[in-house]
């Protein structure tokens, strides 16, 4: 199998499948309430779940009085799950599972579903996979759809791509799709469910590539199979040619290599991976290994690409000191590198890498990364690879006739070993020349593309106030967004520097607006190589993106930046006029031209057959290693002393900014602590005053209590005295006979008060 294919079993291994069923994407008892009545409204009284985990949404069924079968990739030691690879078409297996379906079926068709299952399955299986669910489809079928990565750095979503994008792939394969509002209330909304912890989760939910994010988690698809019956050899074409899948079969058909050669790919920059990639998908997992050194590759790419290896079942070794490295294993094999020389700290090390493999007998290639317009200041190129793979002559011109001045002295720009280079063209520029879709754009981003008059590809860069002009990334940046905003009928597809992933991004939000940033490009598997082909224009500053657009005859519109060396061929324009010039017919003719003179200068030996020609070069007979040389270990000790000297400023750094961060932690629960006691003085103080108060208040009622009980002690002294009086006796029957007045007017008819007692 291919190192670019998910290796399932690696992924999900016997502690994922014990957990299987056990999390979903969906609340089951709301969903399986869904469903239920879906399957009475169709008139099913069955339900076939297929790749369902352990059950749970059949055991939910069953409670509501729906039968339900489910299959999964194994079978389930005491559950009824009946096993069933989705992700392989095997004509016997689906029968297997469809007799079974239609056993329980009581001759009303059964619904099938196919939940939190298709964005697993490898994109090269996907037609194994929908071929299936077609034939396992008795009429309607339901399936859930993310389109977005996975938890734990994408390890587990292989196929991302737009709803749209699924809808046609099931078209192809005779299948509709329906109004699916009945399972509305199962697909979660951001704002409702927004907060992740994974980091590439977040960064996608930043970015929108699909600009979908608003639609919620995950979709739900009703499909209803057609009466057509499909000519499956030509829907597998149909599906390949959908998904970006069959360009990789030209690729190895061109590349054959003896059996048993093994492959070490070596990781020191982000750009690395996407001249690296397209390696992947010619090679054997298990003939692959890549090194990835931890401190090149900022965190949100080394995830990103972390977890495409690991999903693709690819041996990495994530290292920091070449020491670390397990030289003895990887001692003969091929080493193949995308920016290693002697001119920045990152290539630098990349060279110690190269440099140790070929001292280990490991045949040693780097593939040219870029254009050479200049050599670093004070800088000579050399290279630790025995073997250049270069484009053209125009970097060995470059390198070898150059001069610069280092001191007092003119020195060439590089140095170049006799038949270190080797003109054979590029892997993905050879990628970029293989055809493509032409409703690429829609299918890989989900864009309507006949709501815009022309697509530009808009590329990005930080300056960081190179070449004396520390403004010149305002300046680039307000112009590039008053261009954005200038061309509403235009598609701008905005590509920062992979190195700058989102700087100066969000600004640029439009509706006119797609981001084609790397870290979501490796997530998605969308190479910038299978894009540049569908656009119409590309607006740069000075970059090899330039030659990108060349490659697929692009006219190039270069953005001033204020850099002293230019390209030959290309002119530069002012930022402020790029808006202008952007659909000027005439312009747009000069620069076409000029970028076709420009692909003649710099990329004279690329065409669509590298493959074939690298297969061919590591099939020739190989030198025997000789003794250590000499240059190669100055150069490794060289290396070793500044790899020593960064990591202790590594880690000098990352000490300091630990410092730094439990400090500002201990400031803050100080702060904290200090706001706390404050805030409990000024509460005690307060109830000290209401307590005061209430105990004036308690002290007033007291006295006021007690000169009223000393006023009725008085009244009742005065009562017992006059009862005990001679006028209070003599005035006895009077009294009496007025109450006795007052009991008979009560007792009339009509009256209803019991009499006053006497007193």
């Amino acid at each position: 199998m291919y190192a670019c294919i998910t290796d399932y079993a690696a992924v999900y291994d016997d502690a994922y499948r014990g957990h299987r069923g056990s999390h979903t994407s969906f609340d089951v008892d709301l969903f399986s309430t869904l469903l239920a009545s879906f399957c009475r409204e169709a008139g099913a009284g069955t339900l076939l779940d297929v790749s369902g985990g352990r059950g749970r949404l059949a055991e939910a069924l069953g409670r509501l009085g729906i039968r339900a079968v489910t299959t999964d990739i194994t079978a389930v030691p005491d559950r009824e799950v009946i096993a069933f690879d989705l992700s392989r078409h095997v004509e016997a297996d689906v029968a297997r599972v469809r007799q079974e379906a239609e056993r329980l079926d009581s001759g009303a068709p059964h619904v099938t579903v196919c939940l939190d299952v298709l964005e697993h399955i490898d994109r090269e299986h996907v037609f194994a996979a929908v071929r299936n669910l077609a034939a396992l489809t008795a009429r309607l079928l339901v399936t859930s759809i993310s389109t977005r990565p996975s938890s734990r750095d994408n390890l587990f979503h292989a196929s991302i791509f737009p709803v749209s994008t699924w809808i046609r792939v099931f078209q192809a394969a005779g299948l509709r799709v329906l109004p699916a509002s009945h399972f509305a209330p199962a697909t979660r909304r951001p704002e409702s469910h927004r907060a992740t912890t994974d980091l590439l989760v977040d960064h996608w939910r930043d970015i929108d590539p699909f600009v979908d994010v608003h639609e919620g988690e995950p979709r739900y698809v009703v499909f209803e199979k057609t009466d057509a019956a499909p000519d499956w050899p030509a829907v597998e074409v149909e599906v390949e040619a959908l998904l970006d899948v069959a360009y990789r079969r030209e690729k190895r058909r061109q590349f054959v290599v003896p059996q048993g050669t093994q492959f070490v790919l070596g990781l020191h920059h982000i750009q690395e991976f996407a001249i690296l990639r397209p390696l992947l998908d010619v090679l054997p997992r298990h003939a692959v290994q890549v090194l990835l050194r931890r401190h090149f590759v900022d965190d949100i790419h080394r995830r990103a690409i972390g977890g495409f290896l690991a999903r693709a079942g690819v041996r990495t070794h994530v290292y920091e000191r070449a020491e670390d490295l397990p030289w003895s294993e990887l001692a003969g094999h091929i080493f193949v590198a995308g920016a290693e020389s002697s001119c920045a700290t990152s290539h630098i090390f990349g060279l110690q890498i190269a440099a140790l493999a070929r001292l280990h007998g490991c045949s040693t290639w780097l593939l040219q990364h870029g254009i050479w317009p200049r050599a670093f200041p004070g800088r000579i190129a050399t290279f630790g690879s025995g073997h250049l793979l270069n484009w053209s002559g125009a970097e060995e011109r470059i390198l070898e006739q150059g001069r610069h001045r280092i001191g007092a002295v003119d020195v060439p720009w590089g140095v170049l070993g006799p038949g270190q280079v080797r003109r054979i063209g590029s892997a993905r520029y050879t990628d970029q020349l293989l055809p493509a879709h032409p409703d690429g754009l829609e299918l890989r981003l989900g864009v309507e593309r006949a709501r815009f008059g022309s697509v530009v590809l808009l590329a990005l860069k930080k300056f960081y106030g190179r070449w004396g002009q520390p403004d010149v990334d305002a300046v680039h940046h307000a112009a590039m967004r008053r261009l954005v905003e200038a061309h509403p009928e235009t598609l701008f597809l905005v590509r920062p520097h992979p190195a700058k992933d989102t700087d100066g991004l969000f600004e640029l939000k439009r509706e006119n607006v797609r981001f084609l940033d790397e870290t979501c490009c490796i997530a998605a598997d969308m190479p910038l190589s299978r894009i540049i082909p569908l656009v119409d224009k590309v607006v740069t500053p000075m970059s090899t993106i330039a030659l990108d657009a060349a490659i697929s005859d692009k006219p190039v519109i270069i953005g001033d930046a204020g850099q002293p060396h230019m390209y030959d061929h290309l002119e530069a324009v002012p930022v402020e006029r790029v808006s202008d010039l952007l659909h000027d017919p005439d312009f747009l003719a000069g620069a076409a031209q000029r970028t076709r003179l420009f692909r003649g200068a710099y990329g004279e030996a690329v065409d669509g057959r590298f493959y074939e020609r690298f297969s061919g070069l590591l099939g020739e007979p190989a030198a025997l290693p000789g003794p250590p040389d000499a240059a190669l270990a100055t150069a490794v000790s060289l290396a070793a002393e500044a790899e020593m000297q960064w990591l202790g400023a590594q880690h000098a750094r990352s000490q300091a900014a630990w410092h730094l961060h439990a400090e500002t932690v201990q400031r803050a629960r100080t702060e904290t602590a200090e706001r706390a006691h404050a805030e409990a003085t000024e509460r005690i103080a307060k109830l000290e005053a209401e307590g005061a108060a209430v105990s004036h208040k308690a002290a007033v009622s007291v006295k006021e209590v007690e000169v009223l009980r000393n006023e009725l002690a008085k009244a009742r002294l005065a009562l017992a005295t006059m009862r005990r009086s001679r006028s209070w006796r003599m005035t006895a029957p009077f009294r009496n006979a007025a109450i006795a007045v007052r009991w008979l007017a009560q007792r009339r008819p009509g009256h209803h008060n019991p009499p006053s007692s006497g007193v």
